[in-house]
C-alpha cells in the first residue's frame, strides 16, 4: 500500500469512569474534537476493552467500586501488549498522594474532576502528538 493509499484514522480514546454521566461530558467534549471514543462505567471491563481495541489513551477514574482505576493502571502497565498505552488520570481527589502514586504507578499525566473543557482538550490533544 503507498503512502497516499493509507487511510488516517484518527486516535482511539477509552474512558473508564462509573459515572455514566462523567463518560457522557467526555465522551461529547472529544467527539467533537474528532477523536474516537470507546467507553465503558466498568473497570473490569475497561480492562477487557484494552486488550482487545488497543486505544491509543485512556481516561481512567481512579476511585470507582470494585476496582479503583490503580488496580486498573497497574494491570494495563504489566501486561506487555498494553504496557505503553497513554493513561491520563482523572479524579476529584485532590490530594498529593493520589497523584503521586497515580504517576509513580505509571500514569502519564492527571486531570482533576470536575474537569475542565479547555484543560482536557490541551493535554489529549498534546499527549496524543507524542
Amino acid at each position: 500500500m503507498s503512502q497516499s493509499e493509507k487511510i488516517y484514522t484518527m486516535p482511539k480514546i477509552l474512558l473508564i469512569d462509573d459515572s455514566s454521566v462523567n463518560n457522557f461530558l467526555l465522551e461529547s467534549i472529544l467527539e467533537d474534537e474528532g477523536y474516537e471514543i470507546l467507553s465503558t462505567n466498568n473497570p473490569a471491563e475497561g480492562l477487557k476493552i484494552v486488550k482487545s481495541e488497543k486505544p491509543n489513551l485512556i481516561l481512567l477514574d481512579i476511585m470507582m467500586p470494585e476496582m479503583d482505576g490503580f488496580t486498573v493502571l497497574e494491570n494495563i502497565r504489566a501486561d506487555e501488549s498494553t504496557k505503553d498505552i497513554l493513561v491520563i488520570m482523572v479524579t476529584a481527589d485532590l490530594s498529593y498522594s493520589s497523584k503521586k502514586k497515580a504517576i509513580e504507578g505509571g500514569a502519564d499525566d492527571y486531570i482533576h474532576k470536575p474537569v475542565d473543557i479547555n484543560d482536557v482538550v490541551a493535554k489529549v490533544n498534546s499527549m496524543l502528538k507524542r
